[in-house]
């Protein structure tokens, strides 16, 4: 049996249950706006069950998940507004970290270019200290150098006024015909003085 035969069927039974039960009054206002109306009972009453049977379908198959999608919806925007408050304190949490970790890389810079500047000049002074210990070494080395320079150039000097002088008291020694012995000696006399 189909369902429109079933609802028919239905209906007619209704109708003639609540026709027994009521008695025929045309007085009651009710009906009289109904006829005038053009609707009868029985066509009330299916139209009422098929009205009832529509708005079960409906709110089982539409209203009801349109209901979890919308109750679902709520719930995820509460999360999503729960999510964003907890992201905002996080992300001033954040700022307030990084203000805090720029603030203390300053203090660190400023901490390592004070050690830096320290100890470049320590390493300047200690630079300085060392080329003026080497400067002073080289003066003196220079004048020992120039000292040595001195007496070899002195000694070399005199070597040659000695052996020039000698040659000269040889010739004259050789003019005034002593003994060799006699030249001998004044000639060691003389070159044991020093020429000045």
């Amino acid at each position: 049996m189909s369902i429109s035969k079933y609802l028919v069927a239905l209906s007619e039974k209704v109708t003639e249950s609540v026709t027994e039960k009521l008695p025929e009054a045309t007085d009651n206002a009710f009906l009289k706006i109904a006829k005038d109306l053009g609707l009868e009972r029985d066509a009330f009453i299916f139209y009422f069950l098929c009205f009832s049977i529509t708005l079960g379908f409906l709110t089982y198959f539409l209203f009801r998940p349109l209901l979890k999608l919308i109750n679902s919806r709520q719930q995820q925007i509460k999360d999503n507004v729960i999510m964003e408050a907890d992201l905002n304190t996080k992300l001033s949490s954040i700022e307030s970290s990084k203000a805090e970790l720029k603030t203390q890389m300053y203090k660190e810079k400023s901490v390592i270019l004070l050690d830096a500047k320290a100890e470049a000049k320590i390493l300047a002074d200690s630079i300085i200290n060392e080329a003026n210990i080497k400067s002073v070494n080289i003066v003196n080395q220079a004048e020992k150098d120039s000292l040595l320079i001195k007496e070899n150039s002195k000694s070399s000097v005199e070597k040659e006024v000695l052996a020039y002088y000698s040659e000269i008291i040889t010739n004259n020694l050789k003019s005034l015909r002593s003994t060799p012995e006699h030249n001998e000696l004044i000639m060691k006399e003389l070159l044991s003085n020093p020429i000045k």
